[in-house]
């Protein structure tokens, strides 16, 4: 009788990087909802807004890889918080661009220092050249990634 293959979840790459993916975002969180009352879908939408101003929801939305309700959620609350403002694209109506506010810009550089110093404690025993690999290593997945979906 022939073997099976089996498949070793510790080993699986999609799992060990959704585990790790989901320990590392929470634990970064404190940072921001403990302080700031910010879930991790609008800190991501105030992050992406900061590096990106203007865009609309659904390229967050593609940028974060997040759903639009947890996109449009997260924006919806950010405006009543007045942390961003939406504007009406000139030629399509339809088309909302966001910005943040003075308010979003100053708790975006509350958290931004923590951030990073969260971050340089959690590599603190990674060398830079193995920091470096690491993110060389998975922007290859991501574009072979990118370059394989939908191919069977």
């Amino acid at each position: 009788m022939s073997q099976k293959p089996m498949l070793l979840l510790e080993q699986f790459l999609a799992y060990r990087v959704v585990r790790f993916a989901d320990k590392l975002s929470h634990a970064v969180s404190d940072i921001y909802t403990d302080e700031h009352a910010l879930t991790i879908a609008q800190w991501r939408v105030l992050a992406t807004l900061a590096e990106h101003d203007g865009l609309t929801a659904k390229t967050i939305g593609i940028r974060t890889s997040m759903d639009k309700v947890k996109v449009s959620r997260a924006i919806n609350s950010l405006e009543a918080r007045r942390l961003l403002t939406r504007s009406t694209h000139k030629g399509d109506g339809r088309v909302r661009h966001l910005s943040l506010t003075d308010a979003g810009w100053r708790l975006y550089y509350k958290v931004v220092p923590k951030a990073l110093v969260w971050q340089k404690t959690l590599v603190n025993d990674v060398s830079e050249k193995e920091y470096e690999t690491f993110l060389r290593v998975m922007a290859k997945l991501e574009h072979s990634i990118d370059s394989t979906q939908g191919k069977s």
